[in-house]
């Protein structure tokens, strides 16, 4: 088995996207095919559209051999990649955002990882030393910074940034978590994934990424620091109730 060849399900969530559906995902099958992971495939999850966005993903579906389209019906991240992974068949699961704000240079890397069997976990950090974030405002760099401290300091994870949307993972660690835990429908379940990874001890390895913010992005700030604090209070009582 090669970095080529490793089957991998791509999910990428969408939510009322028709403006750049198309050209998003022929840009990613274009890097694909040109590195030559064969193995990889994309899924295009809606999570409760009302746009074009459906009829665009089964016409993409129908004209591109590596593209299937999943229609969730329900709003929620986290729900569309639970529905996803679980229905999924290849080796490994991964998922990244339509904007490709983390560069897709970084895939044929996270497949490698996985393929060395080292890991249960590839997930992309914008916090480590080599990684490199353009057009972020300071508002929302402090924001995550502050996510991501109150993440070690309340529940003294190891990893250095728990919301960038570039995570992939052994399919049998995400059956494992499924069947012993229950998770969010929400943005915070690619966070809670990996904290419930480690406590299972599971590996995670962290790569550094060129990262670059989307100012068209559609997270409401504030909304969202409201339910990620309800979230890791959760969290926090979840951990000690298991002790």
């Amino acid at each position: 088995m090669s970095p080529e060849t490793l089957s991998l399900d791509l999910v990428i969530p969408v939510y009322n996207e028709e403006s750049q559906l198309d050209a998003c995902v022929a840009r990613a099958l274009k890097f694909i095919a040109a590195e030559g992971l064969a193995g990889v495939r994309l899924i295009i999850a809606d999570n409760g559209s009302t746009d074009k966005t459906k009829d665009l993903g089964k016409a993409l579906a129908r004209r591109e051999e590596k593209v299937s389209y999943l229609q969730v019906g329900k709003k929620g991240v986290g729900l569309a990649l639970k529905t996803a992974w679980s229905r999924s068949t290849a080796e490994c699961v991964g998922y990244m955002d339509l904007d490709l704000a983390t560069d897709l240079k970084h895939l044929p890397e996270a497949v490698s990882s996985l393929e060395s069997g080292l890991f249960d976990f590839v997930v992309a950090s914008r916090r480590l030393p080599q990684s490199e974030v353009v057009g972020r405002s300071a508002l929302r760099t402090f924001t995550s910074w502050g996510f991501n401290t109150l993440l070690r300091k309340t529940l003294q994870v190891g990893f250095s940034d728990g919301m960038c949307g570039f995570k992939f993972l052994k399919r049998e660690a995400f059956n494992a978590l499924s069947e012993r835990y229950i998770f969010t429908d929400d943005w915070f379940f690619a966070t809670e994934i990996l904290i419930k990874a480690e406590w299972e001890s599971m590996t995670i390895k962290e790569i550094p990424v060129r990262w670059t913010d989307d100012p068209s992005s559609k997270v409401r700030l504030l909304e969202t620091i409201s339910r990620y604090l309800g979230d890791i209070r959760r969290m926090k009582q979840e951990r000690g109730s298991a002790r």
